[in-house]
């Protein structure tokens, strides 16, 4: 901490203090789900009733999680940092470090989406495929696959 950003030398010593008594501040906390769950002691899982730590998306009713798109019932449901604190996790070293706050939580992408939506979306797009028989003979079904990829695309 004896430079800036920008490898300027700025006077400092590494023993100085940044903000009042802390010689550290959080900028983001970024991991997978199972890093996260673990470190902030969240309660919520993809096999539990709440389903998310930002919304209140829930395995069913009106804020299933499944529902997609910006009008998602479920995107109106954010958690604000104090509900997070008393009900979204339980106590652990990292909430009382100042300044934390649950939108600087970040998941990691690769995780999210290249390891579960992707095969997921991947598997959902063949279940029409493998139904209308079209890997039997495509030859033979060339009107059905024709019709799937149109009823795919619209």
């Amino acid at each position: 901490m004896t430079v800036d950003p920008w490898g300027q030398n700025n006077g400092k010593q590494n023993a100085d203090p940044i903000c009042g008594p802390y010689r550290g501040i959080l900028v983001g906390m970024k991991g997978d789900e199972k890093f996260i769950q673990r470190t902030l002691k969240v309660v919520t899982s993809w096999i539990s009733e709440g389903v998310c730590m930002y919304c209140k998306a829930g395995q069913d009713g009106e804020n299933q999680y499944t529902f997609h798109g910006p009008h998602a019932p479920h995107r109106g449901t954010l958690v604000s940092n104090i509900d997070f604190f008393r009900f979204g996790c339980r106590n652990n070293a990292w909430l009382r470090l100042p300044g934390f706050h649950l939108s600087r939580v970040l998941l990691d992408w690769l995780h999210l989406v290249d390891l579960s939506l992707t095969p997921e979306c991947s598997a959902s797009v063949l279940c029409p495929f493998i139904t209308a028989g079209c890997f039997v003979s495509f030859s033979k079904n060339q009107g059905s696959l024709k019709i799937i990829i149109f009823n795919l695309a619209n």
